[in-house]
């Protein structure tokens, strides 16, 4: 019955050190007032990756609960090394239907994967570490032969931003452009000055 339901809690997370893309196991349940299950709810409940940055990526991010109970497993993408020791990510599951019905697990690191591939972010983008596609916005309008900064970063497969000193090679399939660039990463960035020399879609790799 949802009108028992006061919120939701999840099993104590014993290991405090995650790592993006790889499965975790949890638990979580629906309680009353008095912490006990509510065993006559089933029904559908959101989940949602909370780290120190802001919303991360949790999959899966619905789960179905049967007499107040779900077991399995969560991935997290993004990662969030701001506390080590105590850890600043949260799992959070919220009722849709009712927000009020929630319930935040302990908190937990989750690390980075291994060095991956490089980034590319250029004028109208933003970084987004652990999303699908690793940025937010759009290309801007560049105009030819205008410079303009390009930046690279490496990261893990999920686009979470890792240490390195290695070179990094940017190509152009504009002839016209002032490309390739070399250039060794500095703690993992690096940022070039690009130029393009025909109009049109061009693309930087």
């Amino acid at each position: 019955d949802v009108y028992q339901v006061h919120g939701f809690e999840f099993s104590r997370i014993s290991q405090k050190n995650q790592y993006a893309g790889a499965p975790m196991p949890i638990s979580v349940r629906a309680v009353d007032t008095g912490g006990r299950t509510v065993t006559g709810f089933s029904g559908e409940v959101r989940l949602q990756e909370i780290t120190s940055f802001g919303l991360g990526r949790i999959s899966p991010d619905r789960v179905t609960l049967s007499a107040g109970e779900w077991s399995g497993s969560v991935t997290m993408y993004r990662a969030d090394e701001t506390s080590i020791n105590r850890g600043n990510v949260n799992i959070y599951a919220v009722l849709e239907s009712d927000p009020s019905k929630n319930g935040t697990s302990d908190p937990f690191t989750v690390h980075p994967g291994p060095f991956s591939r490089v980034q590319i972010v250029v004028p109208g983008q933003s970084p987004w570490p652990g999303s699908v596609t690793g940025v937010a916005g759009s290309p801007a309008t560049q105009s030819v032969g205008q410079s303009f900064a390009v930046q690279a970063y490496s990261t893990d497969q999920y686009w979470n931003p890792l240490p390195s000193a290695d070179v990094v090679r940017i190509t152009s399939n504009d002839s016209g452009a002032n490309t390739p660039l070399s250039g060794a990463l500095n703690n993992g960035y690096r940022q070039f000055s690009v130029s393009l020399g025909t109009v049109g879609t061009q693309t930087l790799t």
